[in-house]
């Protein structure tokens, strides 16, 4: 078993997750998503050069595995890394090592939008991630055209624990 002292660096990096690596039509409020077991702050970085020469946005976030940037541009390929650090006092010096980008790319304006827009063709609920014992979790759903969606999680006595969606 390890355990951690409280000035211990990270010693793996995050994993990330959403938007996936490579992934295109990405909205330019992306909802960065990643996860890292037992960790208290977070250091993310998001570039258009894949070497990190330069960095478009630089943010930190405690205790959340995600980080939704200001506004990115339109169609343009991103770069996005994070690294994680087990201590309470968040700074940037004492980061672990950063993970292995992954990149995406922002849908184009608005105009040309719309005709690149992919509908999917079934109902889908995606399997939740990381896993259903950690703190958070997320589950992600498509749906083919607009209408109302709840989505409703149930224990295995079929009691509600919380109604996550209700909206159109």
């Amino acid at each position: 078993m390890l355990v951690l002292s409280p000035s211990l660096k990270a010693q793996d990096p995050p994993e990330l997750w959403d938007p996936p690596d490579n992934s295109i039509n990405v909205t330019i409020y992306p909802t960065l998503q990643w996860y890292s077991a037992g960790v208290n702050c977070y250091h993310i970085q998001v570039s258009t050069d894949p070497n990190f020469g330069s960095i478009a946005v630089e943010g930190a976030s405690a205790t959340k595995s995600f980080y939704v940037p200001d506004p990115l541009s339109y169609n343009t390929t991103y770069y996005w890394r994070v690294a994680s650090l087990y201590e309470d006092d968040c700074t940037m010096d004492d980061y672990g090592p950063f993970s292995e980008p992954f990149s995406f790319t922002t849908r184009p304006g608005d105009g040309d939008y719309l005709n690149s827009v992919i509908v999917p063709n079934q109902f889908t609920l995606k399997q939740n991630y990381p896993n259903p014992f950690n703190p958070t979790t997320t589950i992600g759903y498509n749906i083919p055209f607009n209408n109302f969606v709840t989505l409703i999680v149930y224990d295995v006595n079929g009691k509600i624990v919380q109604t996550l969606v209700r909206m159109d």
